[in-house]
């Protein structure tokens, strides 16, 4: 015969042991699908900054390559995206001969607007961060061929997922002599 102490023994988990274990597990994966948001927001605004990184470099590339209208002032200008309804009146690509100045036009469209590929507009600041701007300037008046040259790209980006805040104003600068 069995005691009677072992007869009531439980065997298994309880009603309240499973419930409780549900729901501290249901906070976990409530904090992972958190801290997977926060990612993807990150990760959007490190591609912003990128872009805006990279299209600062491709413009310095271009004003060096083009030094006679960067030493000109030719570049001094400033980009939002109501400038990309108007594309420069030379486009300057391999086989076309365009003067320094036809090509800082060209250069500066390129960058902030990007190409037209058909009927659809690619690439540029204006089409992949959000109310870009961009503004180019040389640090004298007139510009000089040692004058530093300032390239400044601004962009909004999101710090929370809330819906009511207003977005973070960005800012990459760029200081060289070409």
């Amino acid at each position: 015969m069995v005691p009677k102490l072992l007869r009531h023994a439980q065997l298994g988990f309880s009603l309240m042991e499973i419930l409780i274990s549900i729901v501290v597990l249901s906070f976990g994966l409530l904090g992972l699908g958190g801290l997977q948001m926060t990612a993807l927001k990150e990760t959007n605004n490190s591609h912003f900054r990128t872009v805006a990184s990279l299209a600062v470099t491709d413009l310095a590339d271009r004003m060096r390559a083009n030094y006679t209208a960067a030493e000109a002032g030719q570049y001094n200008s400033q980009y939002d995206l109501s400038t990309c309804n108007t594309p420069p009146e030379k486009l300057c690509k391999a086989n076309t001969i365009c003067t320094p100045s036809e090509l800082a036009v060209y250069d500066l469209y390129h960058v902030n607007c990007g190409v037209v590929a058909g009927n659809l507009q690619t690439g540029g600041i204006q089409y992949n961060l959000p109310s870009a701007y961009m503004s180019v300037a040389c640090g004298e008046t007139p510009c000089k061929p040692d004058s530093e040259h300032t390239i400044l790209v601004r962009w909004e980006e999101t710090d929370n997922d809330d819906s009511d805040t207003q977005a973070q104003t960005r800012t990459y600068v760029l200081k060289f002599s070409p």
